[in-house]
């Protein structure tokens, strides 16, 4: 009977079926992270330009070496940390869901040190379509990074 069952064609289209099933689930879910991590590096290099905008920019131009010192730095970062979460907010994302508050100032030193070496220029208009959908193009190493992000995603958002 077991034996019958087992071999029939209706059981072995279910078990397809069923796999076929899973297989899309899977898919899906990594594409969902996939669009989580494109989402959140937009609001991350969107909360750098900013900052680069109202406050470096200024510094810089007032200054004879035009460099910054190190409270400004680290001023410059917490601007961008607090932009980027600000901007993911309106737009109805928790960005520390899916980045974890150790990880986002890694990714805005990693944004930073590329925009300073020129990797990186002329960044898109705050939160534009090219730059969420484009980032890999511009700074192919921070899918490097992907690992170490991906395992700080938190499922359900």
């Amino acid at each position: 009977m077991w034996k019958d069952l087992l071999t029939s064609e209706a059981s072995i289209a279910v078990v397809v079926f069923v796999l076929g099933i899973l297989y899309k689930f899977i898919e899906k879910s990594k594409t969902a992270k996939k669009w989580r991590l494109d989402k959140a590096y937009s609001f991350v290099a969107a909360g750098v330009e900013q900052t680069y905008k109202d406050y470096v920019r200024n510094i810089k131009a007032a200054k004879a070496d035009g460099k910054l010192t190190d409270d400004e730095r680290r001023e410059a970062r917490e601007r961008a940390k607090e932009y980027a979460i600000a901007y993911a907010k309106e737009d109805g994302f928790d960005l520390l869901k899916t980045i974890s508050k150790d990880i986002l100032p890694l990714l805005i030193e990693k944004f930073v040190s590329k925009a300073k070496s020129g990797v990186v220029k002329n960044l898109p208009p705050v939160l534009s379509e090219v730059w969420r959908s484009g980032y890999a193009q511009v700074m192919p190493e921070l899918e490097a990074t992907d690992s170490v992000l991906t395992t700080n995603i938190k499922d359900g958002n």
